[in-house]
């Protein structure tokens, strides 16, 4: 079952997440729906918990600031999903979700 993001304000959701937290640009409204993270089982997870984002086609699959080409900006994301997640959950119940804490090296 698809759950409304939980990173991403309903208000802002046809906009670029990344355009506004790094540029605080909300103009971009040509968008496409990201998962926080990759891989079939941790796709459904994503999208069980609600944990996507808009992204603009250069944020998301074809510019040098491309989650799905650039780790750094790939990691902005996950660690977003994590903060999100943990406002109403334990840091156990996230590392039996997804198995890997994000927010360590912070």
């Amino acid at each position: 079952m698809k759950k409304k993001s939980i990173i991403q304000k309903k208000t802002d959701w046809d906009r670029c997440y990344l355009c506004m937290l790094l540029k605080d640009d909300y103009t971009e409204k040509h968008c496409e729906t990201h998962h926080a993270f990759d891989g079939v089982a941790r796709r459904k997870k994503s999208e069980a918990e609600g944990l996507t984002v808009r992204l603009c086609v250069p944020h998301h699959r074809e510019g040098p600031e491309a989650v799905h080409r650039n780790r750094q900006m790939m990691l902005i994301i996950q660690r977003a999903a994590q903060r999100a997640y943990e406002k109403d959950h334990t840091r156990q119940q996230w590392m039996e979700l997804m198995r890997k804490n994000y927010l360590e090296d912070e």
